[in-house]
């Protein structure tokens, strides 16, 4: 049965390599499923007496990653229910405007970004006017962002990704950190701002290769995984790019996932070295909105849209491919 999961992993990274047509871009994910990641699995490694390592997380660690995936608006959270219609529909899949099944339903949907109001980040704009013309916009395949107008206020949202907005989201409700976007109203090209704003500002941010990245987060720091994409050519000096929250992960928790049906195989986890050997290809854990949303799943597999030219998810060094950022002021994690 390995053996035949590990022929399965192969063909999918193949399949990333090349084969996949620019009309079913949401394919070329290694997985399209969250994996069996949770954060209750992990209470075992809690050690509030030892430094944070991959082996073990501090309490704070524990209560963040329970914060992140409890969040919910109107008892919706995010899911990847809707990830096979995406897949299977391409850019013809569209959320039902009306009574999402989840947060962030990242295809042919525009959403609100008035954060003033409580709890509308995330949630799918009322008006079925301005939904049609993102969903006709998706599929004409135009780039960039709708305009539209909400109580006489001018508002800009992407119709096809909302990645950034889910991570000032968490940032913002669980550790009190402000990533929302300096343009107000705008939440175009808002990740790859969020990337620069990290990159630019050492004094609060510091950049970390992958397996730092994942001990950061076991010590219950605010960590992120980001990138930066090329302009888009109807849109000079719009950068796009792509953004997700790093969750923690330990090795005896990477060993168990191998044996679910979604985490990579390769390289096999058995002990600390093997485990930062598979950092090093997948990176952390992390939950993100995007092309597909994932409550949990590795790095190389979000981030499998953005890869540079010629480089495979799961067989390329993460570091070559997503950034990582921890918040170095000190977090209050907010409370249930």
């Amino acid at each position: 049965m390995r053996a035949v999961r590990l022929a399965l992993l192969l063909l999918a990274l193949l399949i990333c390599a090349g084969s996949v047509s620019a009309q079913t871009p949401y394919r070329g994910y290694l997985a399209t499923r969250d994996d069996d990641y949770h954060c209750e699995a992990l209470r075992p490694w809690v050690d509030r007496l030892k430094v944070a390592s991959l082996s073990h997380i501090v309490p704070e660690a524990l209560t963040a990653c329970l914060r992140i995936q409890e969040l919910d608006v109107a008892g919706r959270r995010l899911t990847d229910e809707h990830n096979p219609a995406v897949v299977a529909q391409g850019r013809q899949a569209r959320i039902e405007i009306w009574n999402p099944t989840t947060l962030f339903a990242p295809f042919a949907m525009t959403f609100d970004p008035d954060v003033s109001n409580s709890n509308r980040v995330g949630w799918p704009l009322r008006d079925a006017v301005v939904q049609a013309r993102g969903f006709n916009a998706v599929n004409a395949r135009k780039p960039g962002c709708i305009k539209y107008v909400v109580a006489d206020t001018h508002r800009q949202s992407p119709y096809t990704s909302h990645c950034s907005a889910y991570a000032a989201w968490v940032a913002h409700e669980v550790f009190g950190v402000n990533l929302m976007p300096t343009r107000v109203g705008d939440w175009c090209h808002v990740a790859a701002e969020q990337r620069n704003r990290m990159r630019n500002d050492p004094a609060h941010w510091q950049a970390l290769a992958a397996e730092d990245a994942q001990r950061a987060a076991n010590s219950g720091g605010l960590v992120l995984a980001a990138q930066q994409t090329g302009a888009a050519a109807t849109e000079p000096g719009q950068f796009n790019g792509h953004i997700a929250i790093v969750l923690p992960q330990v090795v005896a928790g990477a060993q168990a996932l191998q044996q679910g049906a979604n985490y990579p195989l390769s390289p096999p986890v058995q002990d600390r070295d093997s485990f930062i050997e598979f950092l090093e290809i997948h990176g952390p854990e992390i939950a993100q909105a995007g092309g597909l949303n994932f409550a949990h799943t590795v790095a190389s597999n979000g981030f499998s849209q953005h890869y540079s030219a010629g480089a495979v998810p799961g067989v390329a060094p993460i570091d070559n491919q997503v950034e990582f950022y921890l918040y170095m002021a000190p977090t209050k994690i907010r409370s249930f």
